[in-house]
């Protein structure tokens, strides 16, 4: 896998990426979609930019947020 530059690291060490650099890397690896975990969003799910998805499975995170979780199906890909 390829990544041209570096992400950035949040203080709680979990990196994010900008939308040219998620660009970049699934046009470069011949991906349509990242799917990644381990950054809490309230709704449950993050889908920005386009190329990255981004799901909590756990809701009430550690018993201190008032997230909702997800979960994610893929139907119809080849």
């Amino acid at each position: 896998m390829k990544l041209e530059a570096a992400p950035i690291v949040a203080d709680d060490g979990i990196p994010t990426f900008t939308e040219a650099q998620c660009t970049a890397f699934c046009k470069a690896n011949n991906l349509a979609l990242v799917v990644r975990g381990r950054q809490l969003v309230d709704e449950g799910f993050l889908n920005y930019p386009k190329e990255a998805l981004t799901i909590v499975s756990a809701v009430a995170y550690l018993d201190n947020f008032r997230n909702y979780a997800a979960a994610v199906t893929f139907q119809g890909l080849n």
